[in-house]
């Protein structure tokens, strides 16, 4: 299962920050198969996606999975623009070999109605912590950071609604083990005020295999 949970911080000068951590963790009930899946896992892939209310908006994030989930390399963050709502997850269910999801969901976004096009030269203000996974109860996590401000000059405007969603896939060989995605979560932004924790928006899916 995959946790998040939102917050925003204010340090001493006043500059907001987002984190936005996210958690995942094993069944309570130990699950063979599962474990299987991550022993004779090869290969795999992650991605990340924060997008506008509306989600017309979207900075999405690809990850590399090495064998038995042991290491998680970011490859790529990009941006996008559409004309329509790209909020249909259902392209992704379709075959995840080789992230071949992830490509087809691009490649259906870009056509009408949602006519998505990629933002040129794009540079993200997201910075990422390290990918940790904790040996004794097979659990992982990891951590975003974006600067936050009341105009939305930074990119992220605080007292704003944003959506957030993730997936991955698991593959021995050529072989698909299993894959997953979440659906797009809402996420409210409330301004932070000195230094103290004051927003959170914690959402979960079993959805999401890895």
């Amino acid at each position: 299962m995959m946790q998040f949970a939102a917050t925003t911080a204010a340090d001493k000068e006043g500059k907001e920050t987002l984190t936005l951590a996210l958690k995942w963790t094993a069944p309570k009930k130990a699950n063979t198969w599962i474990d299987a899946q991550v022993a004779s896992m090869t290969a795999g892939g992650m991605a990340m996606a924060w997008a506008n209310e509306g989600i017309t908006e979207m900075e999405l994030a690809s990850f590399s999975v090495g064998a038995k989930m042991a290491t998680v390399k970011l490859d790529s963050v990009g941006q996008a623009k559409c004309a329509a709502t790209v909020k249909d997850m259902t392209i992704v269910a379709k075959d995840c070999r080789n992230g071949a999801c992830l490509a087809n969901y691009l490649k259906a976004i870009a056509t009408a109605p949602s006519s998505c096009k990629a933002t040129a030269d794009w540079k993200t203000k997201w910075a990422a912590s390290a990918f940790t996974v904790d040996a004794a109860t097979k659990g992982a996590s990891m951590s975003w950071t974006h600067p936050v401000d009341a105009e939305g000059k930074t990119g992220m405007k605080a007292d704003a609604k944003y959506n957030f969603m993730a997936g991955s896939f698991a593959q021995s060989n050529s072989k698909l083990l299993m894959a997953g995605t979440s659906k797009w979560m809402a996420v409210k932004i409330t301004a932070a005020g000195a230094s103290t924790l004051v927003a959170a928006s914690v959402a979960a899916t079993a959805a999401l295999f890895l």
